[in-house]
């Protein structure tokens, strides 16, 4: 392909000449459009003067022409009232005899249109045109005066005499103002001839002096087109023609250490392309010679060999012919649209025919290069016969890799779901023995007020024994009352039994006692009801919970942990919503922290000391979550286990005491279970503040 026929600028500078056929020279570029700028610019301004000239002189002739009109109007009614007409006449015929002063006409006008008096007595009693008769001053420029054969100006002044309107008529010539309007045209001629002249001989200057250097450059450049980049333009001036010949000479070197290059770079690329060869990476060059039609132009012994053909038969043979038909659009796309646009291209596989009919699989990538002046494809070749054959290895191995991932993908399936049973049987082992440990505790719960119930009935069995007796005494009475034999034994025996019974006291204490075994018998029921909902189990469903419930049965479950070292102060929100979650593993959470509460804060009490602590648990609405706080005055955490707080199996307290899976436990179930977050501050010395969220959905 050759740079001169498909360089675009090139082709349309050869249009352009051959469109034009002439070239235009600076001289006629520059002179051309000052001569006609020139040339208008001076029309307009003589038409300015002359008419600026014209609109004076006549507003003079004008002027004259109001002075006469006024002088004949004053004589004419002097005349009127003196009855002296021919003085009248007389003047008129002096003012028209003068030549010099230009009065064409002077006529006086009766009230009905005939002329009275005039410097010619042919016109004596011919009418006058009714619009000069208006009883106003009128003036006419450019009238035409058909009896002289010219224009002028007529002013046409009235005269009041009486009740009637004569007028007075004074016709000028305009003969002295056209005359002046000559002279002056010709004298403005005569200068603008001047003038043009002179900037025509100054255009001529600066148009030689510019064209003069240009065409010197004009003529390098053509030497340089033909090869010639050892000569240089003179350098004789430093004005921007010699600037201009300054930046030529620096591109002719520049182009010259192009050239320069250009020649190492190909014989670098000659090497380069005989070495391709010998490392067995196919090289050729092709041009394109139409749409989608590119002919080989160099191939190396690579290409010959990895085609099966002989350098000769590939050399102007199109590449369509050695690449099989299906991939030919891919190839075309890919390749040469891109790399010809200069978008990076990366290689692509295709399929080679070779001189046999047999398919080979080559890798093929492309670039742009010169080759003997013109542009083409620098297109790069190598048999990937062996890649291939490794890549349907490789698949055929990914695809036993991928069967044996399938069983293992199920080995781990089941396995994570005995992982899911084992954690649920952990929680519920947990749970289990939190219950276990709890167990000591609740029994004692329980006790305290069946201790007192027990201490009531007894008292309540005693005091029917001794009320029995009397009501017995009773009886007797009544049915010896009744039969109206009251023996005297009965009656004293009677009041022995009352005194040895203080009834006061056992009508006072009996209610007592019934009260105090309902509310101890209420108490158990609690703490039984408590303990029945906490160990419940609650499968693995989801579903509205009260959380304020939640917590109060937690705290009485595992109130025996907490009532001998610290108060208890709870603030839950009456308005809190219901919580969509797993309610047997959410109390599991509650029971871990507040358990851990009550244990921080025993240490404290028992090592320092110090009076009852504190557990304050609190609810509250943030959003769409529920937020419960459990906060407590124990030692706090030290920072360096705060890390570790939640991992499995982590415990500072000694071996018997915890297994170190509470809060590891209370973590998944909040964040892995349930989507929602446990976190913690604490101040070593002083407390811990455990912060649970909740989402009010199902997370």
């Amino acid at each position: 392909m050759n740079r001169s026929q498909d360089d675009p600028r090139h082709c349309s500078d050869n249009n352009a000449m051959k469109k034009t056929g002439v070239r235009i020279p600076i001289f006629l570029k520059f002179t051309i459009p000052v001569v006609l700028l020139f040339m208008l610019t001076s029309f307009l301004g003589a038409f300015l003067i002359i008419r600026t000239e014209r609109n004076i002189l006549v507003g003079n002739v004008v002027h004259s022409g109001e002075i006469i009109a006024k002088n004949v109007a004053f004589l004419t009614e002097s005349a009127f009232w003196s009855l002296n007409w021919a003085n009248v006449e007389q003047f008129l015929r002096e003012l028209a005899n003068d030549p010099e002063d230009g009065i064409l006409v002077v006529q006086v006008v009766r009230p009905d249109g005939a002329v009275y008096l005039a410097n010619d007595r042919e016109v004596y009693g011919q009418s006058v045109e009714s619009t000069l008769l208006t009883g106003q001053v009128q003036r006419h420029v450019d009238y035409f005066f058909s009896e002289h054969g010219q224009r002028g100006v007529l002013v046409a002044h009235p005269v009041i005499i009486g009740k009637d309107t004569w007028h007075a008529l004074v016709g000028l010539s305009l003969r002295d103002v056209d005359a002046a309007l000559a002279t002056w045209f010709q004298r403005i001629l005569v200068w603008g001839l001047a003038i043009l002249g002179m900037v025509m001989a100054l255009l001529l200057y600066i148009s030689r002096a510019i064209s003069r250097p240009i065409a010197a450059l004009t003529r390098s450049a053509e030497r340089i087109a033909h090869g010639n980049l050892e000569l240089t333009p003179p350098i004789s001036s430093q004005d921007e023609i010699g600037v201009l010949a300054m930046q030529f000479n620096r591109m002719v070197i520049h182009l010259r250490t192009a050239h320069e290059e250009l020649q190492a770079s190909e014989r670098r690329n000659r090497a380069l392309i005989e070495s391709a060869s010998a490392a067995q990476i196919g090289i050729a060059l092709v041009e394109n010679e139409g749409p989608r039609v590119a002919l080989f132009r160099y191939v190396n012994q690579a290409v010959c060999r990895i085609l099966g053909y002989e350098r000769a038969e590939l050399l102007g043979m199109p590449i369509s012919m050695v690449i099989h038909p299906e991939d030919l659009p891919k190839a075309w796309r890919k390749l040469s649209n891109k790399t010809l646009n200069g978008e990076p291209v990366t290689p692509i596989n295709l399929r080679g025919i070779c001189k046999n009919g047999l398919q080979v699989p080559i890798e093929v990538s492309t670039s742009v290069t010169e080759f003997e002046g013109n542009v083409v494809l620098a297109v790069f070749v190598r048999d990937i016969t062996e890649k291939v054959h490794a890549e349907e290895l490789l698949i055929r191995h990914r695809d036993s890799l991928e069967e044996t991932v399938l069983e293992r993908t199920g080995e781990l399936r089941n396995s994570l779901d005995e992982l899911k049973r084992t954690q649920s049987q952990l929680l519920h082992a947990e749970k289990l023995a939190s219950i276990g440990q709890l167990a000591a505790g609740i029994a004692h719960e329980i006790n305290t007020p069946a201790q007192f119930v027990g201490d009531n009935v007894l008292f309540l069995q005693n005091a029917y024994r001794e009320l029995h007796s009397i009501l017995q005494n009773y009886g007797e009475l009544l049915e010896q009352v009744r039969a109206d034999s009251v023996d005297s034994q009965i009656v004293k025996k009677l009041e022995a039994s009352l005194l040895e019974t203080d009834l006061e006291f056992l009508l006072l204490e009996t209610p007592l006692a019934i009260e105090q075994i309902r509310d101890g018998i209420g108490r158990i029921s609690k703490i039984v009801r408590s303990m029945k909902e906490f160990a419940h189990p609650g499968g693995q469903e989801k579903k509205p919970s009260n959380i304020n419930k939640a917590l109060e049965n937690t705290t009485i479950v595992t109130r025996n942990e907490w009532k001998y070292v610290a108060e208890l102060e709870m603030d839950l929100d009456p308005a809190l919503p219901e919580v969509f979650c797993l309610p047997d593993e959410i109390n599991q959470v509650f029971l871990n922290v507040l358990v851990n509460a009550s244990q921080a804060i025993r240490e404290v009490v028992e090592t320092e000391g110090q009076g009852m602590g504190l557990i304050r648990i609190s609810t509250s609405r943030d959003d769409d979550q529920v937020e419960i706080r459990i906060s407590d005055t124990g030692k706090g955490i030290p920072d360096a286990i705060r890390a570790r707080i939640f991992d499995p199996f982590f415990t500072t307290k000694v071996v018997g005491q915890g297994t170190g899976q509470g809060l590891a436990i209370a973590h998944a179930v909040v964040v892995e279970k349930h989507h929602g977050s446990i976190s913690f501050t604490s101040n070593e010395g002083h407390g811990t503040t455990f912060v649970i969220r909740l989402p009010i959905g199902d997370g």
